[in-house]
C-alpha cells in the first residue's frame, strides 16, 4: 500500500517550512499527501443549529482555499494531494483516519519561541504523541529541506524496540540511511553490561539495513553530553519510542522536548511502544 504523509497545518509562518519538507519526502517516498487543518468553529452563542452549520461551512471553505493556495506555492504538482478540514478536534479526526491504514506518517511542525511554542507543544504535538499510537515526525522550523542520512535511536532494554514501527521508518528511507546508531542512558544502579548486550543485539539486527553502532551515556552527565553530541550530528534524526525512558521519564522527556524540540535542535521521530 502506498505511503501517505499526513501534514498538520495551522497557517502559522512555519506552515511553509512543513510543506517544503512534505514536498521533498513526498517525492522521495512516492507518497500521497493528506493536508489537515482544524478550523476554530467560532459561532455566536445564540446562533441556532442551521446558522451554526452555515458559519462553520464558510470557515471550512475559506480554510480549504488557503490550504490549496499554500500547497500550490510550495508542493510539486506531481504529488497527489487531498485535504481534510474540520471543526472537530484533530485527535478525533486523526483517530478515524489512522484506523484505515498503517503506512501513514504524521508530519508536524515545531515552533521554537514565544507563546506559540507553548500552545503547540502543550496541545497538538504532545497530545498526538500521547493519545495516538502512530509514527509521528516532528520537525523544527529550520528544517525546510531535509532527508535523514543517520538515525540516532534512543532505546532501553526494559522497553524492547518496536521493530515493526522502526522498520517502517527504515524502509521509508531505504537507500538514504547510511548509519544507524543506538544510544542508551544508564543510571549508576543499572546494569551497563545488560544495556550493552541489548545494543549489540540491535546493531547485529539492523547491520544489513545500514552500518550500525551504539553508544552509552552515563545518567549523571547524560543531558549535556547528548545535547552536545546531537547538535554536531548533521543530517540526523533522533528516534525515540513512546513509553520508553527516552520519552516517558520526566527529566529526560523535559530534556528532549525543551532542549531539542523547543529550541529547534533536532528533527524527531516518535514511534509507538
Amino acid at each position: 500500500m502506498k505511503t501517505r504523509l499526513i501534514v498538520l497545518i495551522d497557517f502559522s509562518p512555519y506552515s511553509e517550512t512543513l510543506l517544503h519538507l512534505a514536498d521533498e519526502w513526498g517525492k522521495l517516498l512516492h507518497a500521497h499527501l493528506l493536508v489537515m487543518h482544524q478550523v476554530p468553529g467560532l459561532v455566536p452563542a445564540l446562533a441556532d443549529r442551521e446558522s451554526r452549520r452555515h458559519i462553520i461551512e464558510i470557515e471550512k471553505e475559506k480554510a480549504t482555499a488557503r490550504l490549496a493556495d499554500l500547497v500550490r506555492r510550495h508542493v510539486s504538482s506531481a504529488l497527489n494531494v487531498t485535504y481534510h478540514v474540520s471543526e472537530k478536534s484533530l485527535l478525533v479526526s486523526l483517530s478515524k483516519i489512522l484506523k484505515q491504514r498503517h503506512e501513514d506518517l504524521l508530519l508536524m511542525g515545531l515552533k521554537g519561541t514565544g507563546t506559540l511554542k507553548r500552545i503547540l507543544i502543550g496541545s497538538t504535538v504532545t497530545k498526538v504523541v500521547e493519545y495516538l499510537n502512530h509514527v509521528t515526525v516532528a520537525v523544527p522550523v529550520h528544517v525546510g529541506h531535509f532527508i535523514p542520512e543517520k538515525l540516532i535511536v534512543a532505546v532501553n532494554e526494559q522497553y524492547p524496540l518496536n521493530e515493526e514501527a522502526f522498520g517502517q521508518v527504515v524502509h521509508s528511507f531505504k537507500g538514504r540511511i547510511v548509519h544507524i546508531e543506538f544510544v542508551a542512558v544508564v543510571a549508576p544502579e543499572e546494569d551497563a553490561e545488560r544495556s550493552s548486550g541489548y545494543l549489540e543485539h540491535l546493531c547485529a539486527r539492523y547491520q544489513s539495513e545500514a552500518p550500525s553502532s551504539f553508544r552509552i551515556f552515563k545518567a549523571e552527565s547524560a543531558f549535556k553530553e547528548i545535547k552536545a553530541y546531537l547538535q554536531q550530528e548533521d543530517c540526523s534524526m533522533l528516534v525515540v519510542q513512546k513509553g520508553s525512558r527516552s520519552f516517558s521519564d520526566q527529566l529526560f522527556r523535559k530534556f528532549l522536548i525543551n532542549e531539542l524540540v523547543h529550541d529547534g535542535s533536532m528533527p524527531l521521530i516518535i514511534i509507538p511502544l
